[in-house]
């Protein structure tokens, strides 16, 4: 994820953002077979996982500035990979998929664009969570796409982020 691209943003270039996000978000979701309105958690959870398996990967090159110790880490080596371009949509379309379905699913939640106080400033986020927290659906997307690379594919890891977010209206 690019803080920094979020980071740099004006609140009306956020705001652009988050209508864009909404805008191909809703046209990909009139594109699918999914109902938010009526999906269960499980069934959504379901639906992200088969997002995530049509996902391809590309790997990246080390950093050979770093030292030695981190470049012969087996943590540092397994992550040298990004989401190919042409995938990109599936995260997005995922992580709107989360939110919406927050949304719609649940009244006190609203989108609207992350605390500029926080890395996830700028970002499009889902608000209205117990203790001001912002759910930050393109954050948590591709981080379990990225996890489910090195995993059996599985829906129970959107499963249970959703649930605790759930948990914390």
């Amino acid at each position: 994820m690019r803080f920094d691209l979020f980071q740099t943003m004006s609140p009306k270039e956020a705001e652009e953002l988050l209508a864009d996000f909404l805008r191909s978000g809703r046209e990909m979701l009139r594109e699918s077979r999914i109902d938010l309105a009526t999906i269960r958690l499980d069934e959504l959870a379901k639906e992200l996982a088969f997002l995530a398996s049509q996902t391809q990967f590309i790997g990246k090159s080390p950093d050979h500035s770093l030292p030695r110790f981190l470049l012969d880490n087996p943590v540092y080596r397994d992550g040298l990979f990004e989401i190919a371009p042409e995938s990109r949509r599936l995260v997005i379309f995922a992580a709107f998929l989360m939110g919406e379905w927050l949304v719609l699913t649940y009244r006190a939640l609203r989108w609207t664009t992350g605390d500029m106080s926080f890395a996830t400033g700028a970002m499009p986020v889902v608000a209205g969570f117990r203790f001001k927290k912002e759910m930050p659906p393109l954050l948590i997307a591709e981080n379990i796409f990225r996890k489910l690379k090195h995993q059996p594919l599985s829906s129970e890891l959107f499963h249970k982020s959703l649930q605790r977010w759930v948990d914390n209206i």
